[in-house]
């Protein structure tokens, strides 16, 4: 369920505004590589999304909504637009998706600290990032897979992911802001420094409209 996702906003300050990027709610089973792209949400999985929404009702303001193109990662976003009551159109992103960072999520385990990030994990970065912050009671919403989440978590929190001992559960999913000078991304209880990540190779500077302090 949702319920670490909401303990992870906790830790966000309320003068700042938010960005969640999180995993799909449930879906049915993935029983062959050509469900893989069309298995959609279970009627719990609408459902809890739908709930989800109705926890943030009243408490944030929809800026940006997005998800990658598949249909259960889109119809997540939607359901949470309705319990929120949010009436912002949802961009599909292809960056959000798993053929756009698949290469960096199946190398994962060879990455370095010190070493620049993949490309792809930048773009990743810089598209949550990297554009005028949301103000305060802004939240912009995206959603996304399992793996695509996970490669955000190896490279910038320095986490191990793998199935099942800490595998991100449907509509978990992190908390982005900007803290003064510091990016901070708050995942199960705990908040992570993005900085040292994003100054490899001048990567802060590369970002989007936000100067490095």
């Amino acid at each position: 369920m949702y319920e670490a996702l909401l303990e992870n906003l906790k830790l966000a300050p309320r003068t700042c505004g938010v960005t969640v990027l999180a995993r799909h709610s449930e879906r049915y089973p993935i029983l062959s590589d050509e469900e893989v792209f069309t298995v959609g949400l279970t009627e719990n999985g609408i459902a809890m999304a739908e709930a989800l929404g109705v926890e943030l009702r009243g408490r944030y303001r929809a800026r940006r909504l997005g998800s990658s193109p598949v249909g259960r990662c889109v119809d997540t976003v939607a359901a949470v637009g309705r319990g929120a009551g949010w009436k912002g159109q949802i961009q599909e992103e292809e960056v959000l998706s798993h053929p756009f960072q698949g290469e960096a999520w199946d190398q994962r385990h060879s990455y370095s600290p010190g070493e620049a990030l993949p490309e792809a994990v930048f773009a990743l970065v810089d598209f949550l990032l990297g554009d005028n912050a949301p103000g305060a009671g802004e939240m912009d919403f995206f959603c996304t897979h399992d793996t695509v989440l996970g490669t955000l978590l190896e490279y910038c929190a320095g986490q191990w992911i793998e199935f099942p001992e800490n595998w991100p559960n449907f509509l978990e999913g992190v908390v982005l802001w900007r803290d003064g000078g510091d990016f901070c991304m708050a995942w199960r209880g705990e908040i992570y420094s993005l900085q040292k990540a994003l100054r490899l190779n001048g990567e802060l500077e590369r970002l989007k409209g936000c100067p490095a302090d």
